[in-house]
């Protein structure tokens, strides 16, 4: 998303400063799907009786595979409306986050979650600074079309991934080790 103003003019054709308003519309539909997620997924669990694993399980793999889907669909459009809208959808759906893996930390280690919270951050930050040199290198060798295309193929892999991965391994109860201090004595 950091590189969706060079994907809006130089794959669909924006002009900059089209690109630059365009731009603010994904944020917008970030901002209202997050608090529309959040009370889906109130109701869910108060009205259906989901279990916190299973809110955190549907949140996440609507953000990292509903966003990827949305994604793959602007690799085969040209078309300003089109891609301006999967973009949207694929921005909304990232709301989703924060229903998922936004409260894993608070699940897994209350006591420690805003420690775990800043540690996982900074390792995903890396992928924001990742992220725009691999699409540059990406539109660098291979062109504009297939560059970008690439990219969203890349997106979706990570995204498959990190989906199996949090399915398979996520865990909903607080961890004793990790909330526990440490009980070291110094000598």
């Amino acid at each position: 998303m950091s590189e969706l103003p060079s994907y809006l003019t130089d794959e669909l054709g924006f002009d900059s400063s089209m690109a630059g308003l365009m731009t603010v519309a994904p944020y917008i539909a970030l901002l209202i799907s997050n608090l529309s997620f959040s009370e889906i997924f109130r109701l869910l669990q108060e009205k259906r009786q989901w279990s916190v694993r299973s809110i955190r399980q549907v949140a996440q793999l609507i953000s990292f595979m509903g966003s990827s889907v949305f994604l793959m669909g602007c690799a085969f459009t040209h078309n300003q409306t089109i891609g301006l809208i999967f973009m949207i959808l694929a921005q909304a759906c990232l709301g989703a986050n924060n229903s998922g893996l936004g409260c894993a930390y608070l699940d897994l280690a209350p006591r420690f979650s805003g420690n775990f919270n800043s540690c996982g951050n900074c390792i995903a930050a890396v992928a924001g600074i990742a992220g725009p040199l691999a699409v540059s290198s990406l539109i660098s060798t291979y062109g504009t079309d297939q560059g970008w295309k690439l990219s969203f193929y890349l997106t979706m892999a990570i995204s498959t991934l990190a989906s199996l991965a949090w399915v398979c391994f996520q865990k909903s109860e607080i961890d004793v080790v990790l909330n526990s201090p440490a009980t070291r004595k110094c000598k």
